[in-house]
């Protein structure tokens, strides 16, 4: 899967889940070329990853979707398999135990992804600065993009002082760092199939167009670049690992035009490594 998703210039999850379903059936181009056994996985899959996303699209609540997640995985069976069958028989009590409690971490994530819920209804302050938007009837909306938006908030609030420090360097997602701002930013990885995504650049999936889902990506690179109050480093790389399989060069994102649009480049550096602009 690696090797075929190399030749096409992209990450093997991408290609799995950019493909036509057809393709991985029985007969299709690229279930003959990795084999029925593994076509038959990636088939499975599929069905689990745009079930999740079809419920997280409908704004269904944070915890149905974990559970969702969790529940399509069939991790359960996996970890605590009945004790008739063969794989049940042959788990000792301790491997039982310590199973136990990895699918207590499981309903654990669950009930924070309630919880989180909760916790913001009662947080007036953050439900005025909550950078998702503004807040609904009932307090505020609870769907994915909000649960994993409000845990980056809580995580970087509950961070000790010195990890604050302003002589060190914060690594955030796009997601994580709206709201903040800071006197130096380096944005990384400014390549087409990284900012805007690959999966955003194939042909519409019925839910969202190809416009609607690279529009998606270009308000998060300018989220990216408007964190910024002093100095914005953009950087892209001219071969990546996908495309080195080939022998090919990446491309830079088209994101970058509309970023150095109306600057004036006062810089240049040695074999055009850099360009500096204001």
């Amino acid at each position: 899967v690696k090797k075929l998703a190399a030749k096409r210039g992209m990450s093997a999850a991408s290609m799995v889940l950019a493909f036509d379903g057809a393709a991985w059936e029985p007969k299709g181009e690229l279930a003959e070329a990795v084999g029925a056994r593994v076509a038959k996985g990636i088939r499975d899959f599929r069905d689990i990853v745009q079930s999740v996303a079809e419920s997280a699209n409908r704004g269904d609540d944070a915890s149905d979707v974990v559970r969702l997640a969790i529940d399509r995985s069939g991790f359960r069976d996996w970890l605590l398999p009945d004790a008739g069958t063969s794989k049940g028989k042959k788990m000792s009590k301790d491997k039982l135990d310590e199973n136990m409690k990895r699918w207590s971490n499981l309903d654990n994530l669950v009930d924070v992804a309630r919880g989180v819920q909760a916790a913001v209804l009662d947080d007036d302050d953050f439900l005025r600065e909550d950078v998702s938007g503004d807040a609904d009837e009932n307090g505020g909306s609870n769907t994915l993009a909000d649960f994993l938006e409000r845990i980056a908030v809580f995580a970087d609030d509950s961070q000790d002082a010195d990890e604050k420090d302003d002589q060190a360097v914060r690594l955030m997602t796009l997601h994580s760092a709206k709201g903040l701002e800071f006197d130096v930013v380096f944005l990384c990885g400014m390549n087409e199939g990284l900012l805007p995504h690959a999966i955003s650049l194939n042909d519409d999936d019925g839910i969202r167009s190809k416009e609607m889902r690279v529009n998606e990506e270009r308000n998060l690179a300018f989220v990216g670049i408007t964190r910024a109050k002093s100095m914005l480093y953009l950087t892209h790389h001219k071969t990546s690992s996908a495309s080195r399989f080939e022998g090919s060069d990446a491309l830079p994102s088209r994101f970058l035009d509309d970023a150095l649009r109306g600057l004036k480049e006062v810089g240049v550096g040695d074999d055009d490594t850099w360009f500096l602009y204001q």
